[in-house]
């Protein structure tokens, strides 16, 4: 856990020239330690009070609502998620993630011609990317444990309901051989 906070402080300390005051820097701190997955009611809140901040550059604007729309998408409501990930578009790096993203959010919603559209278009700008971010949207929102294995049974990937199932979390399985699942 420690060695997480140190790699985070770091990346913060990267993002310092941005911010106007020290205060503001610290909310940009909690959003990026809060886990959109595993806090997102504090991911929401922080990266809110983040996006406050004057002089925020466009590229860690667009980042940090990309953040808090897949935190948005975590506490389950796709309408915020598709707001952030629209207002992020012109200015994230990598549009086919946030692309992606929307597109799995519309789906929720049911429009899915737009799902259609971004999910095309995330394909069209980086196809092995947008592809894998897909997938992975698809592994996290469905309701049946998924496990992945590489060609010496060591597992690659671990969903939240094979987490419910067997009671470990993906960070403590990925790696293992998964006939520690069998025992």
């Amino acid at each position: 856990m420690r060695f997480v906070l140190v790699l985070v402080a770091a990346s913060v300390a990267l993002l310092g020239p941005t911010f106007a005051q020290e205060d503001e820097q610290d909310w940009c701190s909690v959003a990026i330690m809060a886990d959109a997955s595993a806090a997102p009611e504090t991911a929401v809140e922080a990266y809110t009070r983040c996006l406050e901040t004057p002089g925020l550059e466009a590229q860690y604007r667009g980042m940090f609502l990309h953040q808090r729309g897949m935190a948005h998408d975590a506490l389950g409501d796709p309408e915020g998620a598709v707001a952030d990930f629209t207002e992020a578009l012109p200015m994230v790096l990598e549009p086919e993630k946030t692309f992606s993203a929307r597109g799995l959010a519309l789906a929720q919603l049911g429009r899915f011609d737009e799902a259609i559209y971004d999910l095309t278009q995330a394909i069209n700008v980086d196809p092995h990317t947008a592809i894998n971010w897909h997938l992975r949207g698809i592994m996290e929102n469905v309701a049946d444990g998924v496990i992945t294995i590489n060609t010496q049974a060591k597992i690659q990937s671990f969903n939240r309901s094979a987490e419910s199932m067997f009671g470990y979390t993906a960070e403590e399985m990925i790696g293992l051989n998964v006939e520690k699942l069998m025992r």
